[in-house]
Formats: structure tokens, C-alpha cells, sequence
């Protein structure tokens, strides 16, 4: 009968009607929404925690990249809110601020360890930016994350330590939103850091009652090895370096030098691709042991391919230890093998430094605009010496001063055997 009675008093206190609250899987992190009462271009949102750190949630995108995202923390014992777009796999960059406080709790409240910001926003978006979204009417995507720590200000957000996504209909009006009356203040004009888009709230913000939002289920939170920031950097720089730089160079003393290094470009190619390895394992490792639970890491073209690539580098580097073992100058056909690995070898060489491209333009913001510019530069200037020296040089091979050998000038991928002068090679003919 109380809380009755109390559902009662709170639904003839707001007058307001929303869906049912949406939250995280362990509680920490709920949100409710409703049109706002007397303004059918605006929405109400109500946000409620247990975490100290920043919380966020967004909507419309695919997880949380393409979502147009809010952003919450407190700093000074002060809420700040930022609109944030999500376009990119790191920090959203901050958008136009649409959202206002209109009402959040100094203290947490004792009986749940929650606290309550009371959000407010227009329905329509702000600008035809990407993930700047209209608050959509039907049932839409929504990715919450939270970080959980200290330190936490506009100039310090750091990587965050959960995420989660589910669906959700903002503007749904079929549940009640219950609200205390002294959520119903009007709303203020934010304040801006025009740096940051962070709205400050108003300076009368009240103590709020307690939410009948559901009471907090503490879960161990998500610990790495390694800063997931300085892992993303790992993978970015040493995926770069492998498929930008090393792999066209271990592809260009294969093909175009062996003529003038007869007895020793088979150990540079080896060097230079072994590197390549090493680095794409490292990049992966990386990424794969700091990512989040559940994350979809093989979805998008990026991750596919990506993967691709990483189980086919170690079957390149296996196959040319295979051909160099097992090479018979006395052979009158190509093996299947040495096949395998001229295709195998086309595929890395082609989908590597593509897929580096698509992985910077994922991340792309910032100084990694920079890297991104220096790495297709560097491509462009590969792929032009490729052209330069097919014109000028053309494919050589060990043998090609000796051009009755018709099985070498088939063979795309020979090792010339170790320590030996491609003069002392017994030539087959057919």
C-alpha cells in the first residue's frame, strides 16, 4: 500500500511518461527517459550510478562507435555533463552541447550508493556531423561505458573499464517515470568549455530523493596487463611499421634484388618479413588481451581482415623456411609449395598495408591524423619505387643472366640456397 501510495504522489508530482529503466548487467549504470512535459522538442533523461569515475551512454551507433554519446562525471563536487560523437575507437571528440542538468544530487544517496543526474536535451540533432543524431522515436542501439577510478576531469578521461550494449526506446511514453517533484525545476542554459563541451549544472541543484531504480550489484571490475591506451598505441605503431614499411622492403629484395645480391638477399628477405611477424603478433596480442569481454573483435572489414592477415603471415614464414630446405636446383617444375607461397605472399603483401589504413582511419583523431598522413605517404612512395624499379630493373631471379633455365624464370619465389653463388647453381633445362 505505501509504495502506492508513493507511485501515486510521484506520477501526479511529474505527470511525465517514459519506458522502463535500462540498465547496466551488474546495476552500476541506469538511465530512464521521457518526452519532456510542455515541450515536444526536447527529451528528459535520468542517469543513475554507484561509480566514481565518468559514466556514459549513447545511442545509434554500433556499440559506441557512430553513437551520439553524453558524457558524465563530477569534478570539483560539481556534475558535468559533455555531449561526445563518437567517431572513431578512442576518446570522442566533443560535439555541440546539447544537454543540460537540470537537477543532480550532491551526495549518494545511503541507501543505494546511487547518485541521480537529471539530463535534458532537444530531440533534433545539432549539426549533419557524423554521429550527430536526432533522438530517435522507434527502439534504437544504445552502448553504455563507464570508467572506474580517480582523477577524472575534461582534460583527463581515461580508457574505459566496461562496456555494454543493449536497445532502448527514448522516447517511449508507455511506463511511468517516477520522479521526485524537486526533479521538476526548469531548465538552465548550460555553461560551455568550448574545449571540451562540458556543461556545468545549475548552481542550485538540489539534493534529490531516492530512485526506485534498481539498487547496485557490484562486480569485480575488468583489470589488463597493460594500459589499454598504451596497448591501442602498441598495435597502431607496430602494425604500421610492419605492413607500411618492412613488408614492402622484404617484397622488393625478393623481387627486384637478387641479381645484385646473389648470396645474401634471401637473409635480408628472411629478416625483414621475420620482423614483420614479430610485429603483427605483437600488434595483435595487444588488442586481443585488453579488449573488452564480449567485444565483437572480428566484425568489422578491419577485424576480418585483419585476422586474415595474422594467420597468413606465419604460413608465409613457415613455407619460405620449407622452400629454402627443401630447394633441388635439379627441379624441372615449380612445387606447389613454392606456388602457395608466391600467392600466399601477393594476399600480405596487398591486404597488409590496406589493412593498416583501415585500422589508422578507425582511429584517426588527433596526432594519429599525422601517422595516418606519414603512412600513406610512405605507401605511395613504395608503391612507386615498385613501379620505378619494374620498369627499369624488371623481375630478376638468382640465374636470369642465364636465360636457358625456363623453370627459374617461372619461379616467383625461390630462396637461393644459403652461402651458395647463383654461378654455382646447376641449371635444369627442360
Amino acid at each position: 500500500m505505501r509504495q502506492t501510495i508513493l507511485f501515486l504522489v510521484s506520477l501526479l508530482a511529474t505527470g511525465a511518461f517514459a519506458g522502463a529503466p535500462l540498465c547496466t548487467s551488474n546495476k552500476a549504470l541506469c538511465i530512464q527517459s521521457a518526452p519532456t512535459i510542455g515541450d515536444a522538442s526536447s527529451v528528459d533523461i535520468l542517469v543513475s550510478t554507484n561509480i566514481n569515475g565518468w559514466v556514459s551512454f549513447g545511442f545509434g551507433g554500433s556499440g559506441m562507435f557512430g553513437a551520439d554519446m553524453a558524457m558524465i562525471w563530477q569534478e570539483n563536487n560539481a556534475w558535468k555533463v559533455s555531449r561526445r560523437l563518437s567517431t572513431a575507437h578512442r576518446l570522442p571528440a566533443a560535439g555541440m552541447q546539447l544537454y543540460t542538468i537540470v537537477n543532480a544530487t550532491t551526495a549518494a544517496d545511503p541507501a543505494t550508493g546511487m547518485h541521480f543526474i537529471y539530463l535534458r536535451r532537444p530531440i533534433a540533432k545539432s549539426s549533419s556531423t557524423a554521429a550527430d543524431l536526432d533522438v530517435p522515436f522507434e527502439n534504437v542501439a544504445v552502448a553504455f561505458a563507464y570508467y572506474k577510478g580517480s582523477s577524472v576531469s575534461a582534460s583527463s578521461l581515461p580508457f574505459h573499464s566496461f562496456r555494454q550494449n543493449a536497445a532502448y526506446s527514448f522516447l517511449d511514453a508507455s511506463s511511468p517515470l517516477i520522479l521526485p517533484a524537486s526533479l521538476q525545476a526548469p531548465p538552465t542554459t548550460p555553461t560551455t568549455t568550448a574545449s571540451a563541451g562540458v556543461a556545468a549544472p545549475p548552481p542550485s541543484a538540489a539534493t534529490l530523493s531516492p530512485s526506485p531504480l534498481p539498487s547496485p550489484v557490484e562486480e569485480p571490475q575488468p583489470t589488463t596487463w597493460i594500459s589499454r591506451d598504451l596497448a591501442l598505441q602498441l598495435h597502431v605503431w607496430s602494425m604500421s611499421i610492419a605492413w607500411s614499411f618492412l613488408s614492402f622492403a622484404a617484397v622488393f629484395t625478393a623481387r627486384f634484388l637478387k641479381h645484385r645480391l646473389p648470396t645474401t638477399w634471401f637473409n635480408f628477405h628472411r629478416v625483414l618479413f621475420t620482423l614483420v611477424l614479430v610485429l603483427t603478433a605483437l600488434g595483435m596480442t595487444m588488442i586481443l588481451t585488453t579488449a573488452d569481454a564480449g567485444t565483437p573483435m572480428f566484425s568489422s572489414v578491419h577485424g576480418k581482415l585483419g585476422l586474415a592477415v595474422a594467420l597468413a603471415t606465419p604460413l608465409q614464414v613457415v613455407l619460405g623456411i620449407v622452400i629454402d630446405k627443401l630447394f633441388d636446383p635439379a627441379r624441372v617444375k615449380v612445387p606447389a609449395r613454392d606456388k602457395l607461397h608466391w600467392f600466399a605472399g601477393y594476399f600480405v603483401a596487398i591486404a597488409g598495408p590496406i589493412n593498416a589504413i583501415l585500422g589508422l582511419n578507425l582511429f584517426a583523431g588527433g596526432l594519429d591524423f599525422i601517422w595516418l598522413a606519414i603512412n600513406l605517404m610512405v605507401i605511395g612512395g613504395w608503391i612507386g619505387a615498385f613501379v620505378v624499379a619494374q620498369l627499369v630493373i624488371g623481375q630478376k631471379h638468382e640465374a636470369s643472366s642465364t636465360p636457358t633455365d625456363k623453370v627459374l624464370e617461372e619461379d616467383h619465389t625461390r630462396p637461393v640456397a644459403m652461402g651458395r653463388e647463383a654461378s654455382e647453381l646447376t641449371l635444369a633445362t627442360p
